[in-house]
């Protein structure tokens, strides 16, 4: 989903800036000389490449290839200008004007070097990639191509010969994990060098452990009196080891987006937590875990919120790791808390679930 956002968005920032270049020499030109006539009636431009509404993973061509080669020219500068020159000399018509260029950015090299490694920095050896082009086709549509290779003995690849807008990278193997939240794009200013690879990461599944599956949906109080919760059963009890206080100012409030100081305290009675931030969240760290989070939110904060989420990597008394998804509802009356665990029952740092393959 996200390698589908960025081709769209690419694809939209193209667009745009070629709009706004042509909208900013138009005003620059008009202040210099009378005006040309006859120059903003916008044709119904054609092109070869098929139209597509959204670029997504299913491109308009598709070209399977390794170290690809025999695409267009390169860029010259000078085409860009002489589409301007013929533009303001009435030759062509803006939407013509903007077609050409859209066309121009299609030229544009690609070519990258990459290696893909695991979670250990190992290289990861025959590892199908694919790299998805942006194309433009209009200001209106895009279309995309693909390319495809293999990585080597040192999880190197490279795309070479290759033009487009923008280019997408998507590393897949059996037993591998690639996680979107990654870079995973040619950077526009990128100058391929086979000796500076770009590096993408991928997680070598270890293989899923039974895991325990616990939740907890419960009203608490919202006058600072905490709520202590069992999260071996998922029950309110005096004895567990979840504790949670909420405390917000005024008691009363409205449903209605009214703002108000609120404060909530999240604590692991006799273990830690610490909020999961990575990438792959299958591998509980072994240390540096906290006995509480908290959050103090004033009614005056520009980005007031009053639902809190978070996702916490966690170590209970009984030395057994797992991850927590917690989310309070400070504005309810009365106000909520909803948890759902994942606990490795075995003491391993391991939490993959048995989906992951």
């Amino acid at each position: 989903m996200k390698h589908k956002k960025y081709i769209l968005l690419s694809a939209i920032l193209a667009c745009t800036v070629v709009w706004f270049l042509f909208r900013k020499s138009e005003i620059k030109y008009s202040r210099q000389e009378n005006p040309v006539t006859n120059v903003l009636a916008v044709t119904n431009p054609t092109t070869q490449i098929r139209a597509r509404n959204s670029v997504a993973r299913q491109p308009s061509a598709a070209v399977v290839t390794t170290n690809y080669s025999g695409s267009p020219s390169p860029i010259n500068s000078s085409n860009s200008s002489d589409t301007m020159t013929r533009y303001r000399q009435g030759l062509i018509n803006k939407g013509e004007a903007i077609q050409e260029t859209l066309m121009e950015q299609n030229r544009k090299s690609l070519d990258m070097y990459g290696k893909v490694v695991d979670q250990y920095g190992q290289p990861v050896v025959g590892a199908k990639v694919e790299g998805g082009i942006l194309l433009n086709v209009s200001l209106v549509s895009s279309g995309s191509e693909r390319h495809y290779t293999v990585t080597d003995t040192q999880g190197c690849f490279s795309f070479i010969g290759i033009h487009g807008v923008g280019l997408g990278i998507y590393p897949q193997k059996e037993g591998y994990m690639y996680n979107f939240r990654l870079p995973s794009q040619r950077p526009d200013n990128y100058q391929p060098d086979p000796n500076n690879p770009i590096v993408f990461n991928m997680w070598k599944i270890k293989g899923a452990e039974p895991l325990e599956n616990r939740s907890i949906n419960s009203e608490i109080p919202c006058d600072g009196t905490p709520a202590v919760f069992d999260t071996t059963t998922g029950n309110e009890s005096s004895s567990g080891d979840l504790r949670v206080a909420l405390l917000r100012s005024p008691l009363q409030v409205r449903r209605s987006g009214q703002g108000f100081d609120w404060s909530a305290k999240i604590e692991m009675l006799h273990g830690g937590l610490i909020e999961e931030d990575a990438p792959y969240p299958y591998w509980a760290p072994e240390s540096g875990y906290e006995p509480f989070f908290q959050i103090n939110m004033s009614s005056n904060n520009v980005s007031w919120f009053s639902k809190l989420t978070r996702d916490f990597y966690i170590k209970n008394g009984r030395g057994q790791y797992g991850r927590m998804l917690v989310t309070v509802y400070s504005a309810l009356t009365p106000a909520r808390i909803k948890c759902d665990f994942i606990i490795n029952p075995s003491g391993s740092q391991n939490l993959e679930p048995a989906s992951v393959k």
